[in-house]
């Protein structure tokens, strides 16, 4: 499989095509976004740009559902994303974290069946 890398070096970001087990070899530091199976170039823009064209930052975020880096120097700084773009964000974190401490609940024994879950659940509620 094929990904499209992209690194920083001294003179700025680079793309490159590389193979998954030459991924590794790098060294350096490598965003990689995949949107639905295929990759996408991040928009980088550097802090001058936000200043100036905030209005299209905005309109390309909210258009788009996808976040604009926005590099100080060079370097990576922030992600700017849409209120709806972050509340997903964060509420598929949510649903990470519950997944993961069911299936440590489930591993350590603590949880019950569905009808015990149901009978207790209707008692509650009434």
């Amino acid at each position: 499989m094929t990904l499209i890398l992209f690194y920083r070096t001294s003179t700025g970001i680079r793309l490159k095509l590389k193979r998954i087990d030459e991924i590794a070899e790098l060294g350096h530091t490598i965003v990689i976004s995949i949107i639905r199976g295929a990759c996408a170039v991040p928009n980088i823009r550097p802090s001058a740009y936000l200043r100036n064209n905030y209005n299209g930052i905005s309109d390309f975020c909210h258009s788009s559902m996808e976040p604009v880096f926005i590099t100080k120097n060079g370097h990576g700084d922030l992600a700017v994303m849409s209120i709806e773009v972050y509340e997903k964000l964060c509420g598929r974190n949510e649903l990470y974290y519950l997944l993961d401490q069911s299936i440590e609940a489930e591993k350590a024994g603590d949880f019950v069946d569905y009808d015990t879950f149901i009978t207790e659940f209707q008692k509650e509620m009434t």
